[in-house]
């Protein structure tokens, strides 16, 4: 399983999504990779082709990218209509109410990236959801939506908000710390020891959670094994700055926390 994992995350950089690469050119960079891993060629040809042109771009990364890669996610997420008639990311987001949500509610059932429906989101766990900017759905996570309130209004005390307070106002606030005008990411400088568990923070252009005083650096299939905070004073944040003052105030993400070096010794 790992190995095959492998192929497709060296696969990844060179198929991104919406690029158009010829069958022959396709099965020809699969058999060069193949060889690399002489024990697999036994493999089949078409079956990488067939699962390389079925991946949807619908994954989201920390810093809020959505991307294509095989990986599962445990949530699911909504910006709105992201797609056009066909499957295809056509903006990084339709409205600011990015939410997390359940990925199954009342026996709903719906096919991906729909006609004029919003575009199905997935992430690898919750810190992930949070770095990228979403927060939990009132609707599928109402008690996990107002304890999630309740720790950002408790965080964030400077806004003068209450639990009275419309939800969207919030986003309002959420909206100008994930995305600038130029659709680009937004981070902000901070303490590194005084970031709490479920903070995701960039290093060498690579996102890393932070947990018990430790970082993990993320991949699209789990995160790598643990090390030891940096010695650094200050770090770039992925995770919206009053999103890390909720987590500070007693809102803990969930988190996935495999570790990847077990299946490299397989």
């Amino acid at each position: 399983m790992f190995l095959f994992v492998q192929i497709v995350v060296n696969l990844h950089p060179i198929f991104p999504c919406g690029v158009t690469v010829a069958p022959q050119t396709l099965t020809l960079l699969v058999v060069v990779r193949i060889h690399a891993w002489e024990h697999l060629s036994h493999l089949s040809i078409i079956t990488f082709r067939q699962y390389i042109y079925t991946m949807l771009q619908n994954r989201v990364d920390p810093q809020g990218n959505i991307i294509c890669t095989s990986a599962r996610g445990v949530w699911l997420g909504n910006r709105g209509q992201l797609h056009g008639s066909g499957k295809t990311i056509l903006r990084p987001f339709k409205h600011q109410a990015w939410i997390i949500c359940l990925l199954q509610f009342k026996n709903r059932h719906r096919e991906v990236m729909s006609p004029n429906l919003w575009t199905e989101l997935f992430f690898y766990d919750e810190a992930t959801a949070f770095a990228a900017g979403h927060r939990p759905c009132f609707e599928c996570r109402r008690a996990d939506a107002d304890r999630f309130k309740e720790a950002w209004l408790k965080g964030n005390p400077e806004y003068g908000f209450t639990k009275k307070t419309s939800v969207n106002l919030i986003d309002e606030i959420l909206q100008g710390e994930r995305i600038d005008a130029n659709k680009n990411k937004v981070t902000f400088e901070a303490t590194i020891k005084e970031l709490p568990d479920g903070t995701f923070i960039l290093m060498d252009h690579e996102p890393y959670l932070i947990v018990d005083a430790m970082i993990y650096r993320w991949t699209p299939f789990g995160y790598d094994k643990a090390n030891p905070l940096p010695q650094l004073e200050n770090v770039k944040v992925l995770t919206p700055r009053s999103m890390v003052n909720a987590f500070s105030a007693g809102y803990l993400p969930q988190m996935s926390l495999w570790d990847l070096s077990i299946f490299a010794a397989m």
